[in-house]
């Protein structure tokens, strides 16, 4: 879990003012997830972020990373 949170916030930029929270813009996602060697499709991706950002704020935050990578294990 320590590589998930190096890389994630490598890539994190955004800051969500409302939970105080670093978070990822949903642009970087894929670079996040080739970091981490996990490699998809554009359309896998774009399912994903929709996955991890149901509310479509623009970005997906560090708990919704890894409730997907434990809900996939």
């Amino acid at each position: 879990m320590a590589n998930i949170e190096h890389w994630y916030y490598h890539y994190a930029d955004t800051t969500d003012v409302y939970h105080n929270d670093i978070v990822m813009a949903n642009d970087k996602v894929h670079r996040f997830f080739r970091k981490m060697g996990i490699r998809l499709n554009p359309l896998h991706i774009a399912d994903l972020v929709y996955v991890m950002d149901p509310y479509q704020r623009g970005y997906v935050t560090l708990c919704s990373v890894k409730g997907l990578l434990a809900r996939c294990q």
